[in-house]
């Protein structure tokens, strides 16, 4: 199955569904939607998801496809679209409530063969997760802390990616141990 045929198309409903060379044009999600408060909750679950489901089919075929010494590509492929959906920021509440987060973990974990994620993949759902309003709750049932704790501690990994992993330690450290408002 090609990169287009494992993406369910989110449609916003507006505009000419194809594009001036007659292809089908993908809609991102969100497009034409206005302002955060104007997207569709049913939608907004719709897409999360979609986007959910999605990237655990390519986390299984990267995983076969590394078990099996092949490249296992999906996630270098996917990591721009992908990112560019998590941060839509009238989504960002549905794609967390839905568990996003546990996939965002998983992209991040090593392979079976316990080599790490490529920089590009690393790099770009470390932006996603800065640019997430990420809750206590949505932090401890996802687990994604300890893999970025991990990432900012590693002494192999690239300085900038050790940096933008402390960055969210930092931060979510103040979130987790910020006391509670009445």
């Amino acid at each position: 199955m090609n990169k287009e045929g494992a993406r369910e198309d989110i449609e916003a409903g507006s505009g000419d569904p194809e594009g001036m060379d007659g292809r089908q044009k993908k809609v991102k999600a969100g497009e034409g939607q206005g302002r955060k408060k104007d997207l569709d909750p049913e939608k907004a679950l719709e897409i999360s998801k979609s986007l959910k489901k999605r990237m655990q089919d390519i986390l299984k075929k990267d995983n076969a496809n590394n078990l099996e010494g092949r490249p296992a590509t999906g996630k270098i492929e996917n990591v721009e679209e992908i990112s560019g959906i998590l941060m839509n920021k009238g989504l960002q509440e549905s794609l967390l409530d839905e568990g996003i987060l546990n996939e965002v973990r998983g992209w991040l974990e090593p392979l079976p063969d316990k080599s790490m994620p490529n920089i590009k993949v690393k790099k770009g759902l470390l932006d996603v997760l800065k640019s997430m309003r990420i809750h206590k709750e949505h932090l401890i049932v996802s687990g994604v802390g300890k893999i970025v704790y991990f990432y900012s501690i590693n002494p192999k990994e690239s300085k900038e990616i050790r940096s933008m992993a402390k960055t969210l330690v930092q931060k979510w450290t103040n979130e987790v141990f910020k006391p509670e408002s009445d």
